[in-house]
């Protein structure tokens, strides 16, 4: 090998990433010589985490593979994950690696989320099946709602090892109001939003009054926007993330008239005038003054009425990162079909011109802003807005500067990122090159930043910053650009909120998992310890799901391991386009396939073509563990380009289906697409 290595630099630098290829291939074979491997193989689509209580007892995540299979693991108190023993302990302490969580046969998960009620209660996990059908289980303190046996509402949380209160694998939700959902998400703040197949949308749990009143242990219709048509139907939703602020909370809905509508809190804080819901008619500082009503003023949700939210004349947002409505953490963020990012709520702090650690931007935009969007505004006891003083706050989304080297946006986050420090006062945004790149201002205490990530090109003032060990007392300036790499996140496709401020979670483009900050039990990473100085300044692998001998886990190892290839065939008949493409817009669709599945396993590859379709998320195989027919929801991407009869798609051994997306099908459904006019694809013959 080492010839090879020998050889190849003698080629110059192109040949680089070669070599780290050669080396990375040989330790890893020696990595495997000693026994099973520690960093699990799994390769997630989404996680959700949970922390930030008096103890680690009641962190948590919840994670989606990439194969639509569930894992929980976190804190076991009141036994909500399982009835073993966690780490060898006599109690049921700490899960620290992925557990398997089972579904009835035939159902695959699409969608997970996780609620808490406060701090100090365990959480309620959720799930969306490709079916339509909710799924609920952990520990039910308001957020599954009342009127479920198998899991009934609990008024105290349980004692440590009590096994009565919590449901430990899935219970259908039979208590919203219809059978069959398009989407659904929860916050931490004690309560969460569903959104039916009929178009409703079902609120449970707080609202903004702070209340947790009988009348919140049921679901409840929440109103339509105004003006909107006899047919109007909400299709997704977005929650604020963080725990804590009753009467705080922000929701976002979108309609099938592609517009976003907002509701929740609608006055700002009085200390600043800070709010980020990006509708700039209810900005309290406007002059004059909006009116609003009582409800609207306390954020009473149930009884507000949504206001749209504007955004550019046909942009198609796909994804938001919704924040609590405090000033302490005083931005939202969007993301278009298009690839753009958009961001309302705080710009900038400070003045530049100073070079003060304290005066930095938080996020760049691609331009200067109006007058109309742009307030500043300078506290009372320093009106010549020196320094700390003077805040740039965004009215409406406005679109944020492109990473260098991206073209589109893949994630991007914000706010508040270490409770030891102070400030809410970063962002990061990842493109689709699959670098990350930071803005704000990083601890001015004897803390490394977990979430600015070992930086290029520190600002001048600090450049006495080693950017390649700490990070700290480290500002960026740049209205208009992203300036600062961080370089140890390189490969990520996704950033998460790790449950609280001290930690970051990170997918990366093959789909694996980690975490930076805090190692607790929410993390799975295998390490845990409760201290708050217990923080790791490099992203951390999530623990092999099979690292504990209580892990009932199937044990394929996940996609990104080894795995048998699965058998089975389509039935093209039951093909599904959801929502339904629309010629011309650019968006994000979700292709539901049946397979009649005789052996379980991967299907892999997976192909799709035509009509300016093709596959999302980086997703290369679907898995199952169940046979019998099984249905597979697969991202993709459409351009909006003009929709032809030679749409097709294959799922590895399973076979492959074409469809003419030109006529719809008599049966359609709006916004979902039964291609009933699919046809199998066979080698060289194209047949019923």
């Amino acid at each position: 090998m080492s010839r090879k290595i020998s050889s190849v630099l003698g080629g110059g630098a192109k040949n680089l990433a070669l070599v780290a290829v050669l080396l990375l291939t040989g330790l890893l074979a020696q990595a495997q010589d000693l026994g099973p491997r520690a960093y699990s193989t799994l390769t997630w689509a989404d996680i959700n985490s949970y922390s930030g209580g008096a103890n680690d007892d009641y962190n948590t995540s919840i994670g989606l593979t990439k194969d639509g299979r569930v894992y929980t693991w976190g804190g076991n108190y009141g036994y909500i994950i399982h009835t073993g023993m966690g780490m060898g302990m006599s109690q049921p302490n700490y899960q620290v690696a992925p557990f398997w969580v089972k579904f009835p046969v035939g159902e695959t998960p699409v969608k997970v989320s996780l609620g808490a009620i406060d701090a100090n209660t365990p959480a309620t996990y959720f799930c969306l099946t490709a079916s339509g059908k909710m799924y609920a289980w952990g520990y039910n303190r308001w957020l599954a709602g009342s009127g479920l046996a198998t899991f009934p509402i609990q008024s105290t949380t349980p004692s440590f090892t009590d096994t009565t209160k919590a449901a430990r694998t899935p219970v259908l939700m039979t208590n919203i109001g219809e059978a069959t959902f398009v989407d659904m998400d929860y916050s931490l703040q004690g309560f969460g939003v569903i959104v039916g197949a009929s178009g409703k949308a079902y609120h449970i749990g707080l609202d903004g009054s702070g209340i947790a009143g009988t009348a919140y242990n049921t679901f409840a219709v929440l109103p339509n926007p105004a003006g909107v048509s006899a047919s109007f139907k909400y299709i997704r939703v977005w929650v604020s993330d963080l725990r804590g602020y009753n009467g705080d909370m922000a929701i976002y809905l979108k309609g099938n008239d592609g517009n976003i509508y907002f509701t929740g809190k609608m006055a700002s804080l009085p200390a600043t005038g800070l709010y980020a819901s990006g509708v700039p008619a209810i900005y309290a500082r406007n002059s004059p003054a909006p009116t609003l009503t009582t409800n609207e003023t306390n954020g009473a949700i149930r009884s507000i009425t949504p206001r749209q939210v504007p955004f550019p004349a046909g942009e198609d947002i796909v994804h938001m990162h919704v924040r609590s409505a405090t000033d302490q953490n005083d931005q939202n963020y969007a993301i278009g079909a298009s690839g753009k990012a958009y961001v309302a709520g705080r710009w900038r702090y400070g003045n530049i011109a100073t070079a003060s650690i304290r005066s930095f931007v938080t996020v760049p935009i691609k331009a200067a802003p109006s007058t109309s969007v742009l307030d500043v505004w300078k506290s009372p006891n320093n009106s010549a807005g020196n320094d700390t003083d003077t805040l740039y706050i965004l009215k409406e989304f406005t679109e944020v500067a492109m990473p260098p080297g991206a073209t589109k946006v893949l994630s991007i986050i914000g706010g508040r990122s270490d409770a030891l420090t102070n400030g809410n006062n970063k962002s990061m945004i990842v493109g689709d090159d699959n670098k990350v790149y930071w803005s704000g201002f990083g601890p001015n205490g004897n803390y490394s930043d977990m979430l600015i990530g070992n930086y290029l090109v520190p600002t001048p003032a600090f450049s006495n910053v080693d950017k390649c060990n700490s990070v700290i007392a480290a500002a960026t300036n740049s209205y208009y650009s992203w300036g600062a790499e961080s370089i140890i996140y390189q490969g990520a496709a996704k950033l998460f909120r790790g449950g609280n401020y001290t930690d970051l979670g990170i997918i990366s483009a093959s789909g694996r998992g980690y975490f930076v900050g805090k190692m607790s039990t929410h993390t799975g990473t295998g390490k845990t310890y409760i201290s708050a100085a217990y923080i790791f300044p490099y992203p951390v692998p999530i623990a092999n799901e099979l690292l504990l001998s209580c892990n009932t886990s199937p044990g394929t190892g996940g996609p990104g391991g080894p795995s048998s290839p699965g058998v089975g065939i389509i039935d093209c008949s039951k093909t599904k386009l959801l929502p339904a493409p629309v010629a011309g817009v650019a968006s994000q669709l979700n292709l539901q396939v049946t397979i009649n599945v005789t052996t379980v396993g991967s299907f892999s590859p997976l192909s799709v073509s035509g009509s300016g379709m093709s596959l999302g998320n980086g997703i290369a195989s679907v898995t199952t563990t169940t046979t019998g027919l099984q249905t597979f929801s697969i991202p993709i991407n459409y351009d909006g380009s003009t929709l032809t009869n030679t749409f097709q798609f294959t799922i590895g051994q399973a076979g492959g289906c074409t469809a003419d997306l030109t006529t719809k099908p008599n049966n359609e459904i709006t916004k979902v697409w039964s291609l009933t006019n699919c046809s199998a694809i066979t080698p060289g013959v194209l047949s019923k």
